[in-house]
């Protein structure tokens, strides 16, 4: 099983996660079973910016690739994006910020602090997964 944060940029991508069914483009290294974490930045959620829920890769839909074209890529990555249907596992309370994960001993010198969230998605350890959880509460879907 390997960990991802997605970054969620603006306002219509965000609707459409929260207005359903969820999808989100990642790598194609991205495999069902697979965890995701969504990061809202400011521009797609206001003051309520930061990671906000935890989806499971649900499923891959290679029809539906040309969606992800015109998303960017990691910085020393070469992945081609695919489109990537999600399930919801859990909300978070309140959305994790950027500075409570910079402030994270555990987290700070993690390359999506270090680049500031700059970037379509992040591979991150099961460590740094289990890190964040710890961060908030949790609000379990149903």
């Amino acid at each position: 099983m390997k960990y991802w944060i997605g970054v969620v940029g603006s306002k219509g991508s965000y609707s459409t996660l929260e207005e359903g069914p969820p999808w989100f483009c990642l790598p194609v290294a991205a495999i069902p079973g697979d965890m995701v974490l969504l990061y809202a930045t400011k521009l797609a959620r206001g003051v309520k910016s930061g990671i906000f829920a935890a989806y499971e890769v649900e499923k891959k839909d290679p029809e539906r690739d040309r969606y992800c074209r015109k998303y960017g890529r990691f910085h020393h990555s070469s992945q081609r994006l695919s489109f990537t249907e999600l399930k919801l596992i859990f909300k978070f309370a309140n959305p994790i910020d950027f500075q409570e994960l910079k402030s994270s001993v555990e987290l700070a010198n993690s390359v999506f602090v270090r680049r500031n969230m700059q970037a379509t998605f992040f591979e991150i350890s099961a460590r740094e997964y289990e890190t964040i959880r710890r961060l908030q509460s949790c609000v379990f879907s149903s």
